[in-house]
């Protein structure tokens, strides 16, 4: 105990120092710039903080005092059992009981800023404006990603009630702040955490425009959006930038991002994928399935057809019409618990573990994805960039979820269960036009350069705070401020 204690201790003790740090550099790098007075008022949540994602949440704070808020931050005042880092600090970090967590953002230097602390057990509970539909739209998909994937049915009842209870209670803590405040804005880290996606709906509820941050899909960049999860709303940004932009350059730009992206081919243990298919595609008619991380927040739920469904749909087709299946499981299931929920546990939960077409790729084969695609009549994707990039190099690819890069000429999704064959059978084995390979390079570049906004010259993904150039970090901060006064003007 005395060793856990200690190991506790040095964790807190590091976190406070960093925190301490970064948020004092970027509140001294932030005042050396104008601000643009506008007399209103936005609100910061500093909730649980998992990889040091509240230095996020302090940059967007000052971000908007630059735009002209007023900002106050929200600080969660502790006592409750359930807030996304207590339920999983084993996992996450080592153990983030509340007294270290507030002693960590206590720790940020708040000078300028308005602070106010609530600990939600000590306001009365009061939701009926809070449905039950929503609550569940708000909370399963936390829970998914705590159960580490489970579908709904494998998940204990107890838990879903848990965090549906933690959520009511929020809300009236929400809810009481702003009927106190009388907020124009509320910034909140991605939206569809919890407990940010019951802030965001409160948000909906009080008609406050909102501000959603994230890291972005680059190591020190950024996405903004004014709806949750910002790296899946771009379609606004991209209309706009679509109509201003030279096509051949920016294919030309997404073949050199493709190109570096097949170098970068590694697997999480940092070994060099293989150029082998290992076995994995032997003569026989074949798909291959590019499974998500069962529990990743922004992979579910992107309908109107789920992940589970949907495996299950093309199994059934891959049996019915004699080609064989490979699940590729996500090679990152390595890294995570045993307890996680895996590509092997959904064929059993299933029933589909004695089929003969059916075949799992597990995580720890080193065969490279885009090899294996090369030689696939059909490559199957559930979300992620993979689609985007099988599309750009001219491989058969067809897309279930509803991504932010369908629509955009070259890739599409299944409106219900029901039409995943016809358009799997249309798709089969038919190469990309070139007009469809043009259009995913393009959208390489847009989402690498256009919707992801750099911040390397003065904080990391880390949430280290440097500035390696006075002058570079200013620039980097004038282009996320003008996105941010962008999306704040009324673009979604």
């Amino acid at each position: 105990m005395a060793q856990i204690d200690a190991e506790v201790q040095d964790w807190r003790d590091r976190m406070i120092l960093r925190g301490s740090t970064a948020t004092r550099l970027l509140n001294d790098l932030f005042r050396s710039l104008p601000r643009h007075g506008n007399g209103r008022k936005a609100l910061v949540v500093l909730g649980r903080d998992k990889g040091g994602f509240n230095v996020y949440t302090y940059f967007a704070a000052c971000l908007a005092r630059h735009l002209g808020y007023d900002v106050t931050f929200l600080q969660c005042g502790g006592g409750t059992d359930v807030c996304g880092v207590r339920s999983n600090s084993d996992v996450w970090h080592p153990p983030a009981f509340c007294e270290s967590c507030m002693a960590y953002r206590r720790s940020f230097d708040f000078e300028g800023f308005e602070v106010l602390q609530r600990n939600i057990d000590e306001v009365p509970v009061s939701y009926d404006a809070y449905s039950e539909e929503e609550i569940s739209l708000d909370v399963d998909p936390f829970v998914q990603r705590v159960t580490f994937g489970r579908p709904p049915s494998f998940v204990d009842t107890r838990i879903r009630d848990m965090y549906r209870d933690a959520a009511r209670r929020y809300y009236s803590t929400f809810s009481s702040v702003f009927r106190e405040g009388d907020f124009d804005l509320c910034l909140i880290m991605n939206g569809l955490g919890f407990p940010e996606a019951t802030l965001a709906r409160v948000c909906e509820h009080q008609n406050t425009k909102t501000l959603y941050f994230d890291p972005g899909a680059l190591r020190n960049t950024v996405f903004l959006s004014s709806q949750p999860t910002p790296h899946f709303r771009l379609d606004s940004l991209f209309s706009s930038y679509i109509e201003t932009i030279e096509i051949d350059a920016a294919v030309e730009r997404g073949r050199e991002i493709l190109l570096d992206r097949l170098s970068r081919q590694f697997s999480p243990e940092g070994k060099q994928k293989l150029l082998t298919i290992a076995g994995h595609a032997p003569p026989h008619r074949h798909a291959i399935m590019f499974l998500p991380l069962f529990h990743d927040l922004v992979s579910m739920g992107k309908g109107p057809i789920n992940v589970f469904e949907s495996v299950k749909e093309v199994a059934e087709i891959a049996e019915k019409r004699t080609f064989h299946l490979y699940l590729r499981s996500h090679p990152d299931e390595v890294l995570f618990p045993k307890s996680a929920f895996t590509a092997d546990n959904l064929v059993d939960a299933l029933g589909l573990e004695s089929s003969p077409f059916l075949h799992v790729i597990p995580p720890q084969d080193r065969s490279n994805a885009y090899f294996l695609a090369s030689r696939s009549e059909l490559n199957i994707v559930y979300n992620g960039t993979l689609g985007i990039e099988l599309a750009a190099l001219g491989y058969p690819t067809m897309n279930i979820a509803k991504s932010h890069y369908t629509d955009k000429g070259f890739s599409s999704y299944p409106e219900a269960q029901e039409s995943i064959e016809p358009i799997l059978l249309q798709k089969w084995g038919v190469l990309p036009s070139e007009e469809e390979v043009c259009s995913a390079l393009t959208y390489l570049h847009f989402y690498y350069d256009v919707a992801n906004l750099k911040h390397d010259m003065f904080l990391s993904d880390l949430s280290t705070v440097y500035v390696r150039s006075r002058d570079a970090a200013l620039e980097q901060i004038s282009r996320i401020s003008a996105r941010a006064a962008h999306l704040l003007e009324g673009a979604t």
